[in-house]
Order: structure tokens, then sequence, then C-alpha cells
């Protein structure tokens, strides 16, 4: 009986020192989770970042696309009324437009393209 007590406790003692040369799992899988979380972070920062460039690059194509179409707009208005038969006095009045911006709006569309 003191042989089996005495070598319980040999090999107790032989595993206990064994615990502290072998690494501690818990440890490197501590380290490996903080390594993921702090590469997911720096990704979602990347596409967040990209995401606003993105965005911001969108919305400036979006307000040159809404200026261009007023922009066109406004001149069909003004060959619209012009070949209603109004003269560019009229026009101006109607559109709120100087008269020297309908004279110019209709000598651009109306001049050809020279070759």
């Amino acid at each position: 009986m003191e042989w089996a007590f005495l070598g319980l406790l040999t090999f107790a003692i032989l595993i206990f020192s064994l615990s502290f040369f072998r690494q501690d799992r818990t440890k490197a899988l501590e380290k490996e989770v903080d390594d993921l979380t702090i590469a997911y972070k720096k990704e979602i920062f990347i596409v967040n970042k990209r995401l606003k460039t993105l965005e911001e690059e969108h919305h400036s194509l979006i307000q040159q696309r809404k200026k261009g179409t007023a922009r066109e707009q406004l001149i069909d208005d003004v060959l619209d009324l012009k070949s209603k038969g109004h003269t560019e006095n009229e026009i101006a009045k109607e559109m709120k437009l100087t008269e020297n911006e309908v004279i110019s709006i209709l000598q651009t569309k109306y001049q050809k393209p020279s070759h």
C-alpha cells in the first residue's frame, strides 16, 4: 500500500513538474484571438475609409449630374420658347434670365462646329 501511495505521489509530482515546462495553450489562444481582433479592426477601418471615399465620389457625381441636367433643361426651355416664336426679351422675362444670357444660350446652341 505504501508503494502504491509512493508511486502515485511520484507520478503526481512528475506530471505537476511537466506542466510548468509545457506551453500554456490558453495564452497562445488568447494571443491568437487578440491578433485576429486587431487584424479585423484594421480591415474594418480600411473598408470604412474606402466606403466613405466612394460615397463622397458618388455624391460628387450626383451633384455634377444635377448641375448638368438643370443646365440642359434650361437650354431646352429656352430653345422651346424660341421655336414657339418668342423674342429674346420675352424668353428672358419668362425664364428670369438676362437678355444677354438668352442670346448666349441661343448662339451656343445654334453655332455649327467648324471642321
